[in-house]
């Protein structure tokens, strides 16, 4: 006779791959009743906790409790017992030498799965009825983490038995969900949620609460109970609410205590370092005063060697100046001197008396007075070219001579300060020739870059995407940068300036496929590339973060072209990219957390978990310079504006060139200086009136008296060397020259 046929009672449990269980183990319960009994380690818990993981949800699950609570002995071989470690087979936990922590052997180490049925009877022996319940469970190799495990969990109408042959194709490399439908068919029922699978196989059971099953699972790790009290409490009832306030209120007290200490601590710290600025400060100073004074002393010998060359140069101005008056003071009583010797000569030859002789005397001093006369004025005519040539007015007397020869020192001195001035500005106009050639060279290079694509990014990343692609057989289009697939709506084009500055560095970012990652990075890794180059590997499935809910953020402003790396590229911009776009800083509170930016470019990073904001604004380059930016898939406007800017550069040169040939004038000083240098003393200049009366004196119809008078009424400046009379030596006499209209004897 069957004990109560109207009650569900366990009649079999199959295990395939649990625990210690490696293969396939059936176990028959009779409906009288089923003892599990044997020495510890025996597997006794493998098979309670095999029912216990088909009833109890995962997350209220404890296997092997009663082992957990029987002393330090049990609790040693219960604790660590988890689903992953009967998926695995653990059947021996060491300690690891080397780090000192617990570790499994497991029996079933690499790719493995596990199954267990329990099978329910009631009614009588003629007429059964049967439940069976399933539990699929698969592990990839090397997972050890429960949110690896995958569950299929079934409700069968009959007793269903496994065979190990036909589940290992339907779990061997995963649970393949649809054949093991089809091998049990309707009304056999699948799922991988346990609540699910729970609220199908409750009623079939009779079981009305989900806690009849939790109640169940307490009673079978019962052990060791003193009292009822300890049965209610422990595996009866629920724990009360109050315990949870009470542990949280406990933790809330931690943590304010926490805080307490951790303010406690900042305040000290403040107070240790509140004297620090000051001292940065002064310390600051200090170093900025003895740069000062090293720079002042670096720069004294300099400073004083000036000094003394601009007094040395006076002082020689003013020598030069007396030795000049000197020279004339001099030179006139040397010029006395011949004037007395020349009289004494005459009245010498006035004593001896009149003669053919004397007449030939007078003749050749005639002739060289006339020879000094003509140097004297070819001299004269010199000195008034070099006046002319530094700006003066030619001298007069023998003061205003000295006046222009001091204003020609003048201007030599400041000669050699104007041509230094005149080369610093050819040699800066050389070097800007040079920049404007290599600006131009650039420009050049870009448009024959830009006419061959239609990218705006720099033809240098583009020659090494090309050389890339030829040497491994690619084409560009199969990476792409990310600033060619990324355009500008035409709406909201006044904010293109602030995304062409955010995005200029992603711009330049080379998509990869994944395919392509390794043969890529062998070919950059073996070439210099000259360039600044950033590559991302690209996965075929990306999934998009939803649309932003703000009208302001930067993504809505943008539109992505059509391509294998739309999604991934969308992706970036919504979430390492995104910024919220406002008017002015005065808008930042608004945002809180978020990222934004100002029309000018000034960048709110968000607020870290410090609770500090990071600003930032780039403007080392104009916001507004086409030439810099890198986004859009067609670069017309960009070759305009380089086209533009090449016409500018060119005229620039052209400019820089004309400067750099007119730059070597002023030569005509260095002429005017030698000439005041060379030219003679004044009194050599001043004697061009007198050859006149010379003439007057010797036409050779004059009488004794006359004759005597010409030495002194010649030129008064002549010297020793213009006389041949015997002051030089009284051995030379003129000779005897024939002149027509002149007497000889």
């Amino acid at each position: 006779m069957t004990i109560h046929p109207e009650q569900f009672r366990l009649s079999r449990i199959q295990l395939i791959n649990w625990g210690t269980v490696d293969g396939y183990l059936d176990i028959t319960v009779p409906r009288e009743g089923f003892l599990v009994t044997g020495a510890s380690g025996s597997g006794k818990s493998t098979i309670i906790d095999a029912v216990a993981a088909v009833l109890v949800p995962p997350e209220r699950l404890n296997f092997n409790a009663a082992g957990q609570a029987g002393g330090s002995g049990a609790a040693g071989r219960g604790s660590g017992r988890t689903l992953v470690s009967y998926i695995r087979g653990a059947w021996r936990r060491d300690e690891d030498p080397e780090s000192g922590g617990i570790t499994s052997t497991f029996l079933r180490p690499g790719a493995t799965w596990s199954a267990v049925a329990l099978t329910y009877h009631r009614g009588t022996e003629d007429k059964p009825e049967a439940v069976t319940l399933t539990a699929f469970y698969y592990l990839k190799s090397g997972e050890t983490s429960r949110t690896g495990v995958r569950r299929l969990y079934g409700v069968h109408d009959e007793d269903v038995g496994l065979d190990p042959e036909v589940l290992h194709p339907l779990m061997s490399t995963g649970i393949n969900i649809r054949q093991v439908k089809a091998t049990w068919p309707a009304p056999s029922r699948f799922t991988e949620t346990h609540r699910v699978f729970a609220d199908r196989f409750r009623p079939k059971l009779g079981i009305t609460s989900p806690e009849a099953l939790l109640l169940l699972h307490r009673t079978q790790s019962a052990k060791q109970l003193d009292n009822l009290d300890q049965l209610f409490r422990d595996y009866m009832l629920t724990e009360p609410e109050t315990f949870t306030l009470a542990k949280d209120a406990v933790a809330q007290f931690t943590e304010l205590r926490t805080a307490y200490e951790r303010v406690q601590d900042v305040k000290a710290r403040i107070e240790v370092l509140d004297a620090l600025p000051p001292l940065a400060t002064r310390r600051d100073s200090a170093v900025d005063e003895a740069d000062r004074a090293r720079a002042m002393l670096e720069a004294l010998p300099l400073v004083r060697d000036r000094l003394h060359r601009q007094s040395l140069v006076e002082q020689i101005r003013e020598l030069d100046a007396s030795l000049a008056a000197a020279g004339d003071v001099l030179a006139r009583a040397r010029e006395d001197e011949d004037h007395a010797v020349a009289g004494l000569r005459a009245a010498e030859a006035a004593l001896q008396g009149a003669g053919g002789e004397r007449l030939q005397v007078l003749e050749m001093e005639v002739r060289l007075a006339e020879e000094k006369l003509e140097k004297v004025q070819r001299a004269a005519d010199a000195l008034a070219s070099a006046v002319t040539a530094i700006g003066g007015v030619t001298p007069t007397d023998a003061e205003s001579f000295t006046v222009v020869t001091g204003q020609a020192l003048d201007v030599v001195e400041s000669y050699q300060q104007d041509r230094e001035r005149v080369e610093a500005r050819r040699n800066e106009a050389v070097l800007r020739a040079g920049k404007a050639s290599e600006e131009l060279r650039g420009i050049a290079e870009e448009l024959a870059s830009l006419a061959k694509r239609t990218s705006n990014i720099g033809y240098r990343h583009v020659q090494v995407r090309e050389s890339l692609c030829r040497d491994l057989g690619l084409r560009p289009r199969e990476l792409p940068f990310a600033g060619e697939l990324i355009d500008v709506v035409d709406d909201h084009r006044d904010w293109e300036p602030v995304a062409q500055r955010l995005l200029g560095g992603f711009a330049t970012t080379l998509l990869v496929p994944e395919s392509q990652v390794g043969r890529v990075s062998a070919w950059v890794n073996a070439h210099h590339t000259g360039v600044r180059l950033v590559y991302r590997s690209v996965p075929e499935q990306v999934s998009v973060p939803q649309r932003p809910v703000h009208a302001d953020a930067l993504s809505l402003k943008l539109s992505v072209v059509d391509s294998p790396f739309r999604d991934w590229v969308l992706a970036q911009l919504r979430s390492r990219h995104e910024y919220r776009c406002v008017e002015s800083p005065e808008f930042f509170d608004r945002i809180r957390g978020s990222r934004g930016v100002t029309r000018s470019g000034l960048v709110h990073g968000g607020r870290d978990r410090d609770g500090s904001v990071r600003f930032e604004k780039d403007d080392r380059h104009r916001l507004d310079d086409r030439s810099r930016w890198s986004l859009g898939s067609t670069n017309h406007g960009k070759q305009e504006l380089l086209a533009q800017r090449r016409a500018t550069v060119q005229s620039q040169l052209d400019a820089a060139d004309r400067e750099r040939r007119d730059g070597g004038g002023g030569g005509g000083v260095p002429g005017g200086r030698e000439a005041c240098r060379r030219a003679d003393p004044w009194h050599h200049l001043a004697c061009r009136g007198h050859l006149p009366r010379h003439r007057a004196s010797g036409d050779g119809q004059g009488g004794g008296d006359g004759l005597v008078a010409v030495p002194g009424a010649g030129c008064p400046h002549r010297g020793p060397r213009h006389s041949g009379a015997p002051g030089e030596g009284g051995r030379r006499r003129p000779q005897r020259r024939r002149q027509e209209g002149r007497c000889a004897g």
